[in-house]
């Protein structure tokens, strides 16, 4: 058939094996939000699970059941679930046992998400290093392998060893695309999980990230090129990097900057009136890191035409791999492969409306008040922890090295706008297409 010879589909490679895509929305976000974890999804191909599956999980905060519960008990409900985030676990467990009912030997695991559903994406990738992945039917055993993928201690590190070895098939994930994952799942409760800032088993990681949030609950989740201290496993078991699952090479990471808030870089905040939206910029460049970096992602290609939005064409393997190392966009390389060139939009949406909540609503601020626990990364690798109010302060940047990678459309967005980035990069960044 035509759409089987089409070339675009030939990011596979033919590596064998089904594209398994999850993708996870944020904090109490539904379907009708309008997410890039909605809009990601509504790209692609859902019609032959032979050759792909997807699966969609709404934010954390949505399970509470509306229709069984008086309005101002959602609403405190609501408030406790933002504040302590107790839903997380069934949210991570939902989706390993997607993958436990579906993944076969040869399937390549693709994760995306935004916001709380952007750690929920990092946690799951975290639980499938640690304990990997159980066998069909087990559903049993995920609320168990869970609980020791959760524990940090000596004991828990061994535990877990045991039981992937025993019970567990190593699996390493292909793609991880998050939209500003937040530092935490509660502000109540700060709690961390294992593998959520570094992953020796993910092939490729992409994260954008906003410049201009500053709410406290909202804090950034970068990714650690030194691990935290209760990121770090034991020496023995770091032997799970010999397991047939693990990876021969680094992952390949870029974080990215880009202009606006929380909701401007993961989406469902509406459009100006003229229909510039800043989120498309993100997502389109996620939906391009994910091509150009060859995950095998079959795409709706009508929906993306409706859209505004074209695929760039892959790159060979040698040019990707100089851009990466460059942390920017090869100026050789070809020009139908800008983003403003595969964006009907673009120059558009570079000078889109920003949605800062924090000023829009007044009662954020009862949070930024509160004094709380944070903790950042210093020059020197070392950990150091602050406690106070947050009172609205711009984000933190993490100090080079590695160098700030900036997308370029907030160049643009200087040049056309009366428009000074929240946050503040030390030195020139690196300008990424």
């Amino acid at each position: 058939m035509a759409d089987d010879a089409n070339p675009l589909d030939g990011h596979r490679e033919l590596r064998g094996g089904r594209v398994l895509v999850l993708c996870f929305d944020g904090t109490s976000d539904l379907f009708d939000r309008g997410t890039n974890a909605v809009q990601l999804m509504s790209f692609l191909k859902t019609d032959d699970y032979t050759r792909q599956m997807v699966y969609y999980q709404s934010g954390v905060g949505t399970y509470l059941r509306p229709n069984m519960l008086m309005p101002i008990v959602r609403t405190v409900l609501k408030l406790l679930d933002d504040a302590f985030a107790w839903d997380l676990d069934d949210h991570v467990m939902g989706g390993y046992r997607f993958l436990m009912q579906n993944w076969l030997p040869g399937d390549r695991i693709m994760l995306f998400g935004f916001s709380r559903g952007a750690y929920t994406a990092r946690a799951l990738a975290g639980m499938l290093e640690k304990v990997g992945l159980l066998p069909r039917g087990n559903n049993e055993q995920v609320p168990y392998a869970y609980k020791m993928y959760k524990r940090i201690d000596s004991e828990g590190w061994t535990e877990s060893d045991a039981f992937k070895k025993t019970m567990s098939t190593p699996v390493h994930v292909d793609f991880v695309g998050v939209w500003d994952t937040v530092s935490s799942v509660g502000f109540m409760m700060n709690e961390y999980l294992p593998f959520t800032a570094s992953n020796y088993h993910i092939r490729v990681f992409r994260h954008a990230v906003a410049l201009d949030e500053h709410r406290c609950m909202y804090r950034p989740n970068m990714w650690h090129y030194t691990v935290p201290p209760f990121e770090a496993p034991p020496p023995a078991s770091l032997e799970t990097g010999k397991e047939p699952g693990a990876l021969k090479r680094p992952t390949d990471i870029q974080e990215v900057w880009f202009a606006g808030c929380h909701g401007d870089v993961g989406g469902g905040n509406p459009p100006d009136k003229n229909g510039a939206l800043m989120a498309r910029i993100p997502l389109l460049w996620m939906i391009r890191e994910a091509v150009l970096t060859k995950t095998g992602i079959l795409w709706n290609e009508l929906a993306l035409q409706q859209a505004g939005f074209k695929l760039p064409m892959p790159a060979p393997e040698d040019t990707i791999k100089m851009q990466r190392q460059n942390g920017a966009t090869d100026p050789d390389g070809p020009v139908q492969n800008y983003i403003s060139a595969l964006d009907a939009h673009y120059e558009q949406d570079v000078s889109a409306s920003i949605h800062d909540k924090l000023n829009m609503n007044k009662l954020w601020w009862i949070l930024e008040i509160i004094p709380l626990k944070y903790r950042r990364q210093q020059k020197n690798g070392q950990w150091r922890s602050y406690f106070g109010p947050h009172l609205g302060r711009p984000r933190h940047i993490p100090d080079p090295p590695p160098p700030t990678n900036v997308h370029v459309s907030v160049a643009q967005r200087m040049s056309k706008v009366k428009y000074k980035p929240r946050a503040k990069w030390e030195g020139e960044p690196n300008w990424v297409e």
